[in-house]
């Protein structure tokens, strides 16, 4: 197997190969998660039976992440000197 390697076409056709495989695995890959989101998006079924393995991670409440780096999420009766909205007092 001497000489050069893109000259003999052992590469080429390996690239080729390598593409081939690429394009059906995305295609796979489209098809399978638009017939998943069709499925959950449009039938109570789809939803109980595919969702679960859908969502691993459960999304935070709103303000957690303000909550943890220490900034805002707080409400006026919290902090001195601010009164309530709504309250009339300016």
């Amino acid at each position: 197997m001497g000489g050069n390697l893109l000259s003999g076409g052992y590469m080429l056709q390996a690239l080729w190969v390598t593409l081939q495989e690429l394009v059906l695995s995305f295609a796979l890959a489209v098809g399978i998660g638009f017939a998943l989101g069709v499925l959950v998006g449009e039938t109570a079924f789809g939803e109980r039976a595919v969702m679960p393995y859908l969502v691993a991670v459960p999304r935070p409440s709103a303000g957690a992440g303000r909550r943890a780096a220490g900034g805002g999420g707080g409400s006026a009766a919290r902090r001195p000197g601010l009164a309530p909205r709504g309250s009339g007092r300016a």
